[in-house]
């Protein structure tokens, strides 16, 4: 096949296996066989999500794709000096603790 190609998996078998993932005849999804571009879901799927799946494929309309943004939790580690140590019976308490 010539080199500008598109592949799609279309309906629950061809993108997982579907309810026969787990038998003896099914490999599983078609893309441990061929490589596949895009996905279409469904069983079956219907016709507005494939013409859906063309039209994302050639280029007409954008993915409906929401923007993942990852924040590094802050988790301050703080410093304690001897000096500031202070000594209630058994328990110590710091008196000034600064952060990292």
């Amino acid at each position: 096949m010539p080199a500008p190609k598109l592949v799609f998996a279309i309906g629950s078998c061809a993108c997982g296996g579907g309810i026969w993932y787990d038998s003896y005849s099914v490999l599983g999804p078609v893309e441990k066989i061929v490589p596949v571009n895009f996905y279409i879901p469904g069983c079956p799927p219907r016709p507005e999500a494939i013409i859906y799946g063309v039209a994302v494929a050639v280029g007409l309309v954008d993915k409906k794709t929401a923007p993942v943004t990852f924040k590094q939790l802050e988790m301050p580690i703080p410093r304690y000096h001897p000096d500031d140590l202070r000594e209630s019976g058994e328990t110590v308490f710091y008196t000034k603790s600064d952060k990292i």
